[in-house]
C-alpha cells in the first residue's frame, strides 16, 4: 500500500495546502503554526476514508482524538450527564 494513499484519496488533496493534515501518516512530526489553515474535510468524510486504509488515529486531529480517549474513560453517569447539558442543533434555515 503507498504511504500517502488516504490523503490522496481525500477529494482536496490536488488543491490542499493545510500543513497538517489528518490523514497524513507523518502528521505528527510536522509544525504548526498559529494561524495555519486547519482540514475542512468533514470528520465524517475524514473517518470514513481513514477506516479504509486501516488508520489507527481514524483520520482525527489529536484534539478530536483526545476527546474520544477521554470520553471512552468516562463512567456512563457522567457521559449521561453530559449528554443532558448539550443544546440541541438547530440548522440556520436557508436564505437565498
Amino acid at each position: 500500500m503507498r504511504r500517502y494513499a488516504a490523503m490522496e484519496e481525500c477529494p482536496r488533496f490536488k488543491h490542499c495546502s493545510v500543513p497538517y493534515c489528518p490523514l497524513d501518516p507523518l502528521r505528527d512530526y510536522g509544525t504548526v503554526l498559529p494561524g495555519d489553515p486547519k482540514c475542512r474535510l468533514p470528520k465524517s468524510r475524514r473517518m470514513e476514508i481513514a477506516k479504509k486504509h486501516g488508520l489507527s488515529w481514524l483520520g482525527l486531529t489529536n484534539r478530536e482524538l483526545g476527546a474520544r480517549q477521554a470520553e471512552a474513560k468516562m463512567s456512563e453517569s457522567d457521559k449521561a450527564r453530559r449528554r443532558k447539558n448539550l443544546i440541541p442543533f438547530e440548522p440556520k434555515a436557508h436564505v437565498e
